[in-house]
């Protein structure tokens, strides 16, 4: 069994990034997550915005959880995409990457994290200190605001 605490976060812009790792890491979200297509990519989803691509990987570069971030200006960002292996969620894989990802953020000067999600993952985002907005989005909608380092 892997623990969370003993896997690294990676993110790359997707602009400037090494675009195999972040087709990799995207690709992976897309076929682990609840919907889309391993074939989609990041340059058909996220080349005509300003995001990050972050993974959870082990020693040998196997991703455990990934995500998507897209920065939507004003210092505030959206997530829109967060997946975790499936044989191992709920093992705490997701959380540990979501906190990364907050922190890489409020060090950059993003004060707030945006997410629409299904109403089967609200309790994953209040276990984490989301607020819930659900005038943001036609599903489960949450916001957080980040201590800005």
């Amino acid at each position: 069994m892997v623990s969370p605490d003993s896997l690294t976060v990676v993110n790359y812009h997707v602009a400037t990034g090494p675009a195999q790792e972040i087709e990799r890491i995207v690709s992976w979200i897309f076929a682990e997550g609840f919907e889309g297509s391993p074939t989609d990519s990041a340059a058909v989803h996220y080349s005509d915005v300003d995001a990050k691509v972050y993974g959870l990987v082990d020693a040998e570069r196997a991703l455990f959880a990934g995500a998507v971030v897209i920065d939507a200006g004003r210092n505030l960002a959206e997530l829109r995409r967060i997946a975790a292996r499936r044989d191992m969620r709920r093992q705490g894989l997701g959380g540990r990457l979501l906190t990364a990802v907050e922190a890489d953020l409020a060090a950059s000067g993003t004060s707030k994290l945006e997410v629409c999600a299904y109403a089967s993952a609200a309790g994953f985002y209040d276990k984490l200190g989301y607020t819930r907005d659900d005038a943001y989005c036609d599903v489960v909608s949450f916001y957080k605001q980040l201590a800005i380092s």
